[in-house]
């Protein structure tokens, strides 16, 4: 960036005092300033819906700085395939205009390699657009055009954390297609390390208070829409499920949408009556947990044997069947019996519809958690063995700011008509977040694996929790990611 000019995104309200009163703009697009040291010489308005360019100024003073270049160079990032107003001058330093889009004239551009690049021998794979290149280092200058519209190399003007404002901003703005409801902060089941042990245990189903909630939860619905039910265990209060989805089964018929449940259950209190009541694949995602093997577990929450008979009832009723390990350092020594016993439990079909997963147990009071060698040597095992036929890592993809902490809108709601951002607040009206941001986490900008990781969950940094089991679990997600596609080179 040229020296002592910076970008930044103002919202809406505080970017209507910089821009002139004849610009039109909305709360939805994006304002892109550049600032020299007081001085606003530059703004960019981006409509991130249409893809279109609508308006950019700079200062005539400062156009021979190429201003107006480093202003698209970042919204490329965004969007490769803009549309574009007419604007002489940004014409000349870089870009032209066919066919209503902008075109970088790659040649002009002073280009770098992405600060996102994970290298493994001659291939290089981009966290931030999820593309793997097989190239050499000398063949770079050859393919430019093509390794720039892939997000190899970008403009060397780029501000990063413009960037994941950016992505914040986007996520903020837009109404988040989903909902959970808490149904009850009771539990049949009394595990030590239980976030909510110190809940007031009420189940709340009395008819006007689900009508309330369920108005609340309507007027967000749009297409593909995800309802998610949440405890203590949720099939305590099983007729709020019920009613929940009924109506939603009536309002996504009258309004031709389509939608889909989840859930997270201990396993426990599954019902041949309640799986009935659901269509099959009605719900995208359930998830268990399961602490070790029989013994190891059942000291830990019981019921190992129910909660597995279960999961072969749950397996009915949803697509993807999610199997949380958690690790501790009292069960570390265990887990590859789990894991052995799992893979002769469930027949290769049973497999594929199973995501496991492992859950890093950690309580301020206790010292729970493995050591950062421990929780690499089981994931490396996990690998070596194949998965043991389950799923297990995702291909890796760009998840920045989906902490729904980052959202302006609360996306939990509990039965007595509370409201919260976070499932760690649930409950808790002594520990609000009145700053959005707090999920930008500035401090793992340089890191590779951050457009995929996203940082570090805001409470968990508040809990002063380690971050390496997830530094771990996505490098080695990568790694295994990349070296399946040489394999298919």
């Amino acid at each position: 960036m040229y020296s002592g000019i910076k970008l930044f995104m103002l919202p809406h309200m505080r970017a209507k005092q910089f821009i002139p009163k004849y610009c039109e703009f909305t709360s939805k697009d994006i304002v892109l300033f550049a600032v020299l040291k007081t001085k606003t010489i530059a703004h960019l308005i981006y409509d991130s819906n249409k893809s279109l360019i609508k308006e950019i100024f700079v200062e005539p003073e400062f156009r021979k700085m190429n201003i107006g270049k480093v202003l698209v160079s970042n919204i490329l990032l965004f969007n490769p395939n803009l549309e574009a107003i007419d604007c002489d001058f940004f014409y000349k330093i870089g870009f032209h205009k066919l066919n209503d889009k902008v075109i970088p004239d790659v040649q002009k551009l002073d280009l770098v390699e992405s600060r996102y690049i994970i290298k493994y021998h001659n291939l290089w794979y981009n966290s931030y657009t999820g593309v793997i290149i097989n190239i050499k280092r000398n063949e770079i200058a050859i393919y430019k055009d093509e390794l720039f519209n892939k997000g190899f190399l970008i403009p060397i003007q780029s501000d990063y954390e413009v960037i994941f404002e950016y992505n914040l901003k986007k996520t903020q703005i837009e109404l988040p297609n989903s909902a959970t409801i808490v149904l009850t902060d009771a539990c049949n089941l009394s595990c030590s390390y239980c976030f909510e042990k110190n809940k007031s245990k009420q189940i709340i189903d009395d008819n006007q208070s689900l009508i309330r909630i369920w108005e609340k939860i309507s007027s967000r619905i749009q297409n593909n829409f995800r309802l998610n039910f949440f405890g203590g265990e949720p099939l305590l209060n099983p007729n709020a499920i019920y009613f929940f989805v009924n109506q939603l089964r009536v309002y996504s018929k009258v309004n031709n949408l389509k939608y889909n449940l989840g859930m997270i259950t201990n396993g426990t209190l599954i019902t041949d009556s309640f799986v009935s009541f659901f269509k099959s694949d009605e719900f995208e995602h359930i998830q268990i947990t399961l602490d070790g093997p029989k013994l190891v577990h059942d000291k830990i929450r019981g019921f190992f044997d129910k909660i597995l008979f279960n999961s072969k009832k749950l397996l009915k009723i949803t697509k993807w069947l999610g199997i949380r390990i958690n690790i501790t350092i009292y069960n570390y020594d265990s887990i590859k019996e789990l894991l052995q016993y799992l893979d002769k439990f469930y027949s290769l079909d049973e497999k594929k519809k199973i995501n496991l997963s492992f859950g890093f147990v950690y309580d301020p009071q206790i010292k729970l958690h493995v050591s950062k060698k421990q929780y690499n040597t089981l994931l490396k095992y996990i690998i070596q063995n194949d998965f043991f036929g389950f799923y297990f890592f995702k291909q890796p993809k760009n998840r920045i700011f989906i902490c729904s902490a980052s959202i302006n809108l609360p996306s939990w709601f509990a039965l007595d008509n509370s409201e919260y951002i976070c499932e760690h607040l649930v409950g808790n009206t002594t520990s609000l977040v009145i700053d959005h941001t707090i999920y930008f986490a500035k401090e793992c900008l340089n890191c590779k694996y951050y457009p995929i990781c996203g940082g570090p969950c805001w409470m968990a940094s508040k809990n002063k929790e380690p971050k390496y089991p997830k530094c771990i679990f996505i490098s080695e997600s990568v790694k295994n990611y990349v070296n399946k596609y040489k394999e298919n080179v």
